[in-house]
C-alpha cells in the first residue's frame, strides 16, 4: 500500500503544475443540493431578471445550457426555493447527427417549493419525452431519453414569492429608511451557502462552475455592482425609464453561491489601481481612510501566495442591518459599516475577505461539509498579514480572543440542541441547512488545524509555501479535505524526499482533528501565548478580587490607547463574560463608572458590554437606550445575537423579543432566524416600526 501510495504521489507532482485536475468523480458528496448534479453538466447560465421595489419581487427568466452526463438522461432537477415558476421550455443548441434539433418545446414539469424545510424545494423537468432520437436502423428518430453528450438549454420564467417574516432569503430589499444614507432604496443578494436558489433556479451547489451572463433591470436612480468580472457592462435605458445593466463572466466560471448583485446610489472613489471603493457620501471620508491601504494588502497576499491577480476590486459598505461582518465574492466584497466603528479588528476583517478571495473564491470547498477550506485557511492567511501590518503582539491576542469565541461556539451548539457534530470540521449536514454550521467552529477550530500542520514544517512560511502550491494546483476548482490532505501529504515528499516526508505524514492525525468534536486533539493553544493578553486578564482578575470595593492601582492602563489595543480590551471584557458566576452588580457598576463601554465607539466592545450587563440584569435608563439603539442601528449577527441570548438566559425573554419585534423590518431575515432560534418564535407580527430614539444630547442631559 505505502509502495503505491509513493508511486501516485510521483505522478502527482510530476503534473504539479496542471491547472484543471477533474476532481469530480472522488469528490464527496454535496448532501445540500436536491439537484441531479451528477448527471448534468452546466455549460452556462444566462439570467436575465427585474428588480420590483414597490412589489419587493423579482421576476426572472434564466437559460441554463446543459450536457447529459449520463446514458437515458430522464429528468432534470434544479434547486429552486419560494420561487414560483411560470413556464419552462427546452431546446437542443448544437448539431449532433443522432439527434433532432428541437426549439422551445414544453416539457413536462413540476415545482415544489417545500419538499425539505431546511433545504427547500426543487423543479423537475421531465426531458425524455421531448427530444427525437436516432435509432439504430440509422433512419428512424423516436422520442426517448436523452442519450449521454447530448446539449440542451432550459428556459425557465419564474416569480420570486413574496417574502413572509423570517423566510430563508438570498436577497432584500431595502426601503430608503432603512438604508445608510436615508435616502435610497437599496438591494444585495446574499448566497452562501445555499440561497442562490432563492432567487434563481439552479444547481446550487459549490461543485458546479460555470459562465455566467447576467442582466438586471431596475429603478434609473441606482446604480448596479455584481461580483461578476465583466468591467465594462452595457446599459440599456428602457421604455419605461428603468434601466438594464448587462454583466458576463466567462472564464473562469462562476459558483452559485458566489453571483452577487447590490443596487443602490453609492459615491465611488478609487483607493488604487484596481480597487474602489463604494459607499454613501456622508460615509465615503470615513471609509476611505479605513480601507486607504486595501490594495497594498492584497498585492502583499497575492505576492506571498504566488497567485497573480488581474481583475479589479470592488469594496461595498454595506447597510446597518447586513447580517455578516463581511463577504468576499469575485469582483465584490461586502463590508459591514461596523468596521468604520472599530480599532485595528476593521482591519483584520479587510484582511480576512482578502484571504477569502484566494480561499473561497480561487479554490473553493466542493460542499458545506468542507467550509473550514474557506474559511480556516482564511483566518490563518488573515492573522499572517496582521503579523506584518499590525502591532507584533495583535494577532497573538486575537488568536486567543478566537479561541474564546470558539468555546462560545460549543456552548451555543450544545444549549441549542444543534447536532454535536458541527462542533467538528466536517459536520454532517444532510437534510440540514449548512446555514447553521457556520459558527466559529469552520473559522477558529480551522485556523487551529492550521497552526497544527505549521508545527511539522517550522513556520507560518512554510505553510504559506504550501497554500502556493495548493492554489496553483486547484485554482477555479473545487475540492473536500482528502483532496487538501492528499496535496499537502504530497508537497511534504517533495520538500523533504520520501523517507523524511513520510515520516512526518505518519505524525499527523488527520482525522482525529477533522472528525473529533469540541476543543482541537493536540495541544496548539499551549502555543497561544501574549503578554498583552496576560497584562488584560491580570487586570481584570484584580477587578474581580476587589469586588467594586477598591479599584486596582493600575486601571487607567485600559484608557491608555498606546498602552491597550483594541484586542486587549476584548480580552479583558471576555473574561468578566466567562466568569460570571464571579462577577458582582457592584463591580460592573464601577466598570460602568469608570470606563463607559456603553458609550465607547468600538461596536466590538458595546457588544461584549451590553452582553455582559445582559446577563448581570444591569439595568440603568441611559444603559438600556443605548442597548436597545445598539440593537435596533446593527444587524450584525456576532454582535447583537450575545445580548439577544443574555437577555433569554437571565429571564427577560419578553424584552428581547420586544426588541425583535420593533425591528423586524430592519433585520435581515438570517439575523430574524438565528434571533428566534435563542428566544423563541415570534407567533404573532404587528406592525411595529423601527424604535424612534432619543437624540445623544437628550441623554448627555440626563
Amino acid at each position: 500500500m505505502r509502495l503505491m501510495k509513493t508511486i501516485i504521489v510521483i505522478v502527482l507532482i510530476i503534473f504539479l503544475n496542471l491547472q484543471s485536475i477533474q476532481t469530480s468523480d472522488i469528490l464527496e458528496d454535496d448532501d445540500n443540493t436536491l439537484s441531479n448534479y451528477n448527471k448534468v453538466q452546466v455549460q452556462e447560465y444566462d439570467l436575465d431578471i427585474k428588480l420590483d421595489f414597490q412589489q419587493k419581487v423579482i421576476t426572472g427568466e434564466i437559460t441554463i445550457k446543459l450536457e447529459a452526463l449520463t446514458d437515458k438522461l430522464d429528468q432534470v432537477h434544479l434547486d429552486s426555493w419560494h420561487l414560483d415558476i411560470n413556464s419552462v421550455y427546452l431546446s437542443t443548441y448544437e448539431e449532433n447527427q443522432n439527434i433532432q434539433k428541437v426549439e422551445n418545446a414544453e416539457p413536462t414539469w413540476v415545482s415544489s417549493n417545500e419538499i425539505d424545510e431546511f433545504v427547500g424545494g426543487a423543479l423537475y423537468v421531465d426531458v425524455d419525452g421531448v427530444v427525437p432520437i436516432l435509432q439504430k436502423d440509422g433512419e428512424t428518430y423516436k422520442i426517448g431519453a436523452l442519450p449521454q453528450g447530448t446539449k440542451f438549454m432550459l428556459k425557465i420564467q419564474y416569480t420570486t414569492k413574496q417574502q413572509a417574516y423570517g423566510q430563508e432569503t438570498g436577497f432584500q430589499f431595502i426601503d430608503k429608511k432603512y438604508s445608510l444614507d436615508g435616502e435610497y432604496n437599496f438591494f444585495y443578494t446574499q448566497n452562501e451557502p445555499i440561497y442562490a436558489r432563492t432567487w434563481f433556479p439552479c444547481l446550487d451547489t459549490p461543485r458546479i462552475i460555470a459562465p455566467f451572463y447576467l442582466h438586471v433591470t431596475c429603478e434609473r436612480d441606482l446604480k448596479v455592482w455584481t461580483s461578476l468580472l465583466d468591467t465594462d457592462p452595457e446599459i440599456v435605458v428602457n421604455d419605461d425609464g428603468t434601466i438594464t445593466w448587462d454583466f458576463q463572466q466567462s472564464e473562469p466560471g462562476v459558483r452559485s453561491y458566489q453571483v452577487a448583485i447590490v443596487a443602490g446610489f453609492l459615491t465611488e472613489q478609487k483607493i488604487g489601481d484596481s480597487v474602489y471603493l463604494y459607499t454613501p457620501e456622508k460615509y465615503a471620508n470615513d471609509a476611505a481612510q479605513k480601507m486607504k491601504n486595501i490594495e497594498q494588502w492584497i498585492n502583499f497576499a497575492s505576492d506571498y501566495l504566488g497567485y497573480e491577480i488581474n481583475q479589479e476590486f470592488n469594496f461595498i459598505l454595506m447597510p446597518g442591518n447586513y447580517p455578516f461582518k463581511g463577504k468576499q465574492q469575485g469582483k465584490l466584497t461586502y463590508i459591514s459599516p461596523s468596521i468604520l466603528f472599530t480599532e485595528k479588528s476593521g482591519e483584520s476583517v479587510i484582511f480576512h475577505e482578502i484571504a477569502s478571495f484566494f480561499f473561497g473564491n480561487v479554490v473553493s470547498t466542493c460542499n458545506w461539509r468542507n467550509v473550514w477550506l474557506n474559511e480556516g485557511i482564511a483566518t490563518y492567511i488573515e492573522r499572517f498579514i496582521q503579523d506584518f501590518y499590525l502591532v507584533s503582539s495583535y494577532s497573538q491576542v486575537d488568536r486567543i480572543v478566537g479561541n474564546y469565541t470558539l468555546q462560545q461556539s460549543f456552548d451555543f451548539i450544545d444549549n441549542y440542541g444543534l447536532p454535536s457534530t458541527f462542533k467538528t470540521l466536517h459536520p454532517n449536514t444532510k437534510l440540514l441547512n449548512p446555514d447553521d454550521t457556520l459558527t466559529a467552529v469552520p473559522y477558529e477550530k480551522g485556523y487551529q488545524f492550521m497552526e497544527y500542520l505549521q508545527t511539522f514544517v517550522s513556520n507560518s512560511q512554510q505553510i504559506v509555501a504550501f497554500l502556493k502550491v495548493y492554489l496553483q494546483n486547484f485554482a477555479n476548482q473545487s475540492v473536500d479535505y482528502y483532496t487538501f490532505q492528499q496535496s499537502f501529504e504530497d508537497w511534504l515528499i517533495q520538500k523533504y524526499g520520501e523517507k523524511d516526508g513520510e515520516q512526518i505524514i505518519e505524525k499527523i492525525d488527520f482525522n482525529l482533528w477533522i472528525e473529533k468534536e469540541g476543543n482541537p486533539p493536540y495541544g496548539t493553544l499551549e502555543t497561544f501565548t501574549s503578554a498583552s493578553y496576560n497584562k488584560a486578564v491580570t487586570l481584570a482578575n484584580k477587578f474581580v478580587q476587589f469586588n467594586g470595593a477598591a479599584l486596582p492601582q493600575d486601571w487607567e492602563d485600559v484608557l491608555r490607547s498606546s498602552s491597550w489595543n483594541s484586542e486587549m480590551q476584548y480580552a479583558f471584557l471576555n473574561h468578566f463574560l466567562q466568569n460570571t458566576y464571579v462577577t458582582s452588580l457592584r463591580l460592573i457598576k464601577q466598570l460602568d463608572q469608570k470606563y463607559h463601554f456603553k458609550n465607547n465607539d468600538d461596536d466590538e466592545i458595546q457588544s461584549r458590554w451590553f452582553t455582559l450587563t445582559s446577563l448581570h440584569n444591569y439595568q440603568t435608563e441611559e444603559n438600556d437606550y443605548l442597548l436597545s439603539r445598539f440593537v435596533s442601528v446593527n444587524g450584525r449577527i456576532s454582535q447583537i445575537l450575545p445580548i439577544y441570548e443574555a437577555l433569554n438566559l437571565n429571564g427577560r425573554t419578553i424584552k428581547a423579543k420586544q426588541l425583535l419585534l420593533s425591528n423586524y423590518k430592519f433585520y435581515h431575515p438570517q439575523t430574524i432566524i438565528a434571533i428566534e432560534n435563542v428566544v423563541g418564535k415570534i407567533t404573532e407580527i404587528n406592525q411595529y416600526d423601527q424604535n424612534e430614539f432619543k437624540t445623544q444630547k437628550q441623554y448627555n442631559e440626563l
